[in-house]
């Protein structure tokens, strides 16, 4: 399709003229025509600069899925601030310092989030106007209707920074990387290519728009035309409702939530037929319950990887998850999307690795960030000076161009001199059948420096062999590989996009080692 909007900072203006009064945004029982988002989007632009905000400002907002959260994104498309989405599962503690890193001047906070923003409100002394979101003593309405529209900001270039968002934090503290309305652009041309976004296509969100596989998803699509659906609270039976009912074509949730539908009563008898793609990311798939999922729903399915520092980097097909032929590429993350490179290097030395070599990925596209927030010059230390991203993941590229991912180099251990990448492990302890999930960290040992903890939960109605389960290792690992002790756990500490916390695992862990 030709006719889209010239860059990201334009998709309000373009969709306005083009379609205004088709359906651009649906949340609950409510929906927006793209006449009316643009509209609201005005009036939060120019609120913005009512409450004295200049381009580069940032604007904190501390909510779950919203259409005021998206109305926000957008507005700062067009004022030229910069958008600070701060992750609701944050303690107190937690969101006081990243609002406070970000400097942040304006703070939306929704109304069940109220009582946060009120007790760190008196320790951020950069933000000078706080609005709380819905409930009873909703603001934000008031504050749009007051926004006079007679002086209607520019809409800024798209090399300008538009979005400050921060990393999970597993490892360590929280890091924002700041992007552009041409990063993100790029992004919506890259992933709407690769899973046929047109504006008649409905696209839900069932991811927290915090993250950048939700966030992204959802500017791509709008930068389509097509009708996003944004998901507030995970309820797994309605939500497979509301995916039947709307009809949507495209979704995008976390493969925990693939599992809860599993469970739900009669899931593999419904007609799926409108589904064009059904996308997991965030974080890794077990090779089990993608199988079993591939079993249930006839439909596209695609895995998408990325990162907060270079929103998505490769794509897995529908072709591939059903590829009989080649069943070892749905162990992989598919292949880079047009317009992102992507190569293997030493981690020391820099230098290309070939093919099965295991070193850094690096990615190099417009879709990466600047460099990370400081309030100084952003920090670029993770790009060199020709525009390589280093990801800190490690992995290699096969013969035919498709990346495999064998973990964080900060979740890898060395054991007697050898290194380990846990997430390798991992995949095969979840390929027992009385193995649902595996987490495997390195805890210090005398003799070998480091050896393997693996963290199972055991598969529903069964329970664990450990000796069966460490012989199921040796038949497919290396000795060295192997885990030295199996703790049985019933659940593994998560973030808000179910990525395993090491870090929590590793506290866990001080009371069980040797």
């Amino acid at each position: 399709m030709n006719d889209l909007p010239a860059d990201a900072g334009a998709l309000v203006d373009h969709w306005r003229r083009a379609a205004p009064g088709r359906e651009a945004l649906c949340y609950g029982e409510r929906s927006w025509t793209w006449a009316q988002v643009a509209d609201q989007v005005d009036r939060n632009a120019a609120a913005q600069l009512a409450a004295g905000l200049r381009p580069g400002d940032r604007v904190a907002i501390l909510d779950k899925n919203s259409p005021a959260h998206l109305v926000t994104a957008l507005a700062c498309l067009r004022a030229g601030t910069v958008l600070v989405p701060v992750n609701f599962r944050l303690a107190a503690p937690e969101a006081r310092h990243l609002i406070s890193d970000a400097r942040a001047r304006l703070l939306l906070a929704g109304a069940e989030f109220r009582p946060v923003a009120d007790a760190i409100q008196a320790d951020l002394p950069s933000v000078a106007k706080t609005v709380v979101v819905g409930g009873d003593g909703d603001q934000y309405e008031r504050w749009l209707a007051g926004a006079s529209l007679s002086a209607r900001p520019p809409r800024p270039i798209g090399g300008a920074c538009f979005l400050q968002l921060y990393t999970s934090g597993t490892t360590g503290d929280p890091k924002g990387a700041l992007h552009t309305g041409a990063g993100l652009t790029a992004q919506a041309l890259s992933r709407g290519a690769a899973l046929g976004a047109r504006p008649d296509n409905v696209w839900m969100a069932a991811l927290p728009v915090f993250h950048m596989g939700a966030l992204g998803w959802v500017l791509a699509a709008l930068y389509h035309g097509a009708c996003v659906v944004l998901v507030r609270d995970i309820d797994p039976p309605a939500l497979l409702e509301d995916i039947i009912g709307r009809p949507v074509t495209h979704v995008v949730l976390a493969p925990a939530l693939l599992s809860e539908f599993l469970k739900v009563p009669g899931v593999a008898s419904r007609d799926y037929s409108h589904v064009q793609a059904l996308v997991y990311t965030a974080s890794p798939i077990q090779p089990p319950l993608l199988r079993r999922c591939l079993e249930t729903f006839p439909v596209p399915f695609f895995q998408l990887y990325g990162m907060t520092e270079a929103s998505v980097i490769s794509l897995l097909g529908d072709r591939e998850h059903r590829d009989a032929g080649h069943p070892r590429r749905l162990a992989s993350a598919g292949k880079p999307l047009p317009g992102v490179e992507v190569e293997i290097a030493d981690p020391g030395s820099g230098e290309w690795l070939g093919p099965g070599q295991v070193g850094e990925v690096w990615v190099r596209s417009r879709q990466v960030m600047l460099g990370y927030w400081t309030s100084a010059e952003p920090d670029t230390s993770a790009i060199t000076p020709d525009g390589w991203l280093r990801t800190g993941d490690a992995g290699y590229l096969d013969d035919d161009g498709y990346l495999y991912l064998t973990g964080r180099f900060k979740d890898m251990y060395i054991t007697g001199g050898s290194n380990v990448y846990a997430a390798e492990v991992e995949r095969v302890l979840a390929g027992h059948p009385g193995v649902a999930e595996a987490a495997v960290i390195g805890v210090p040992d005398d003799a070998l420096g480091e050896v393997g903890l693996a963290f199972l939960i055991p598969a529903a109605r069964t329970s664990i062999d450990k000796p069966d389960v460490l012989r199921h290792c040796h038949e497919h690992l290396a000795a060295y590989k192997c885990p030295a002790r199996l703790v049985i756990v019933g659940d593994l500490p998560r973030n808000a996009v179910s990525k395993v916390v090491k870090e929590k695992l590793r506290e866990q862990a001080r009371p069980v080692r040797r």
